[in-house]
């Protein structure tokens, strides 16, 4: 894992402050100018091959401990040659993922 850059590449990044965020009344509601949800984002996974693997259906979640715990899914016509377990849906490879994080969101580690 890494700080994310500004590049090309597809990245999905984990602001935790939008997913804590949810309760807020829209900027029209309140008084306050809308203020940057993070100064930099943590990418928890960057696509090897944004044009052809994809992630999609992000997830996060705050156990009672404390830990994150983040997912997604992989797919695309990349995933056809793609290495490791895999599973099928529609008849097309996809592969989930569940990354960990047991210091608000620093650092991430894939399970």
């Amino acid at each position: 894992m890494r700080l994310g850059t500004t590049s090309t590449k597809v990245k999905i990044a984990v602001l935790l402050p939008l997913f804590l965020a949810a309760g807020i009344p829209s900027s029209s509601a309140i008084a306050d100018p809308i203020r940057p949800l993070a100064d930099e984002p943590i990418v928890v996974l960057e696509s090897p091959d944004p044009g052809r693997v994809f992630a999609y259906s992000p997830g996060i979640a705050r156990l009672d401990s404390g830990r994150l715990v983040a997912t997604l899914d992989l797919g695309g016509p990349g995933m056809r040659t793609w290495e490791g377990t895999v599973g099928v849906r529609y008849g097309k490879k996809i592969q989930g993922k569940v990354y960990t994080s047991d210091d608000r969101g620093h650092t991430w580690e894939h399970y």
